[in-house]
């Protein structure tokens, strides 16, 4: 065995080594090859038929614009002194908010494509390995001063011809990776078809972005900056997204959360699950027996259980939202041409740095994840006036408009508007 420099024999000129791959028709290379095409073939046919489709049937987005209430404030002067006194501001203000929603259903066709894809990219790990396999196979290790620089490349027999495939694996993966972090959002729903509300599985939500203007006095150059931005996307496209499960009550009604709200979706209508118990002071004395059973079992139906609907995501989607971005990806090309570029030893510190810092970042985000969970999870009861007396209920059973005894040092299981007390 050779020592630092030379390293072993290249394969080609060992008559002892058998060189594995020879030409492009060996079995393995045709294999990847027809893999890529089948990849190819498969995606590019869905995305044929989603268009075909969306063609035959078009699928309008839905749209919701709901403004901001105003606040009903008192009138002044002598108009005032004859109309409402003490006239409250509206509650729950909000903001304007309009909503794009598109409905999508799954297909057999569309998952399988979308596990491809997922599989197509372990693969460029697995070819990864394959090369570098064969770049460090017999690779001699003696010590600080004779360290591992090549091997005998058994499998492709020469280091041009390894520099080519590798060469061409990189770039292909590096496209590859890119583009799934880029749409890493939409890549699923790539591959699932456009319907109507009434028949989806789930819902495309696009809100637009209200910008907010932190500083009236700003430089010439961010006005510069904001102007260029307003070219590249102008202010009507500027927005973000999300990707929700619509799922079903009880009773049959369909709904989808978004953003902590619950969005109702009748056939191909949507509004949001909202109950205006009352503006004014005046409106909420209008019931002093309180909601009977059958209103507050069509309530709690129609806007959901008083809870955070918040659950820790899977670890598997920890992991990919961590290391699928720009930076680790970044990382992930870099050290893989490290790694084959001879820095072995250097590459593999690095590589146990990252991991060690991402499993770090994952469990700190679980662990936060589980403690909010508990948070939202806790139970307390609440004495509350249905059809004229005093009950004890759960308090996730609450619903807008119950009237509620408040006891001390008690945990608040929502907003409150105090009627009487002492």
């Amino acid at each position: 065995m050779g020592r630092y420099p030379s390293g072993p024999k290249s394969c080609v000129s060992d008559p002892s080594c058998d060189v594995l791959i020879t030409k492009v028709t060996h079995p393995a290379v045709v294999t990847v090859f027809c893999y890529w095409g089948f990849v190819l073939l498969v995606c590019c046919s869905f995305q044929i038929l989603k268009l075909w489709l969306i063609r035959k049937n078009p699928v309008k987005p839905v749209f919701l614009r709901e403004e901001a209430p105003k606040s009903s404030r008192p009138a002044t002067g002598s108009e005032g002194a004859s109309r409402f006194q003490g006239q409250e501001f509206l509650l729950e203000p909000e903001e304007a908010k309009e909503l794009l929603v598109t409905g999508y259903t799954w297909s057999y066709f569309g998952e399988f494509c979308y596990c491809v894809c997922c599989l197509t990219s372990l693969h460029w790990l697995a070819l990864y390995v394959v090369i570098l396999f064969d770049t460090y196979n017999k690779c001699d290790i003696g010590g600080i001063d004779n360290l591992c620089f090549f091997g005998n490349y058994f499998i492709f027999g020469t280091y041009e011809l390894n520099a080519k495939v590798f060469f061409t694996v990189w770039w292909l993966s590096v496209v590859w990776y890119t583009t799934w972090v880029l749409f890493k959002g939409r890549v699923h729903n790539w591959f699932r078809l456009p319907c109507p509300l009434s028949q989806a599985t789930v819902a495309f939500v696009w809100a637009r972005d209200r910008e907010e203007i932190l500083s009236a006095n700003a430089f010439a150059l961010v006005y510069i900056i904001r102007r260029f931005k307003n070219i590249i996307m102008p202010p009507d496209a500027q927005g973000h997204f999300e990707i929700v499960d619509i799922l079903e009550t009880a009773s049959g009604k369909r709904y989808f959360l978004f953003e902590g709200l619950r969005v109702l979706v009748d056939g191909s209508q949507i509004s949001h699950a909202r109950i205006q118990v009352g503006a004014l002071l005046s409106d909420f004395h209008q019931s002093p027996t309180g909601l009977s059973a059958e209103d507050s079992s069509n309530r709690l139906e129609h806007v959901g259980l008083n809870k955070i609907p918040f659950e820790p995501e899977p670890l598997f989607q920890s992991i990919c939202d961590e290391l699928f971005t720009f930076f680790h990806v970044y990382q992930l090309i870099m050290y893989i041409l490290q790694y084959w570029n001879s820095y072995l030893f250097v590459a593999a510190l690095m590589t146990c740095i990252v991991l060690l810092s991402s499993s770090i970042t994952i469990y700190t985000r679980r662990r936060s994840q589980y403690t909010i969970a508990e948070i939202t999870k806790i139970k307390t009861d609440a004495e509350v006036l249905r059809g004229g007396s005093w009950t004890t209920v759960d308090a996730s059973l609450l619903v807008p408009g119950d009237m509620v005894r408040v006891k001390s040092n008690w945990l608040l299981p929502c907003d409150f508007l105090i009627l009487q007390g002492s």
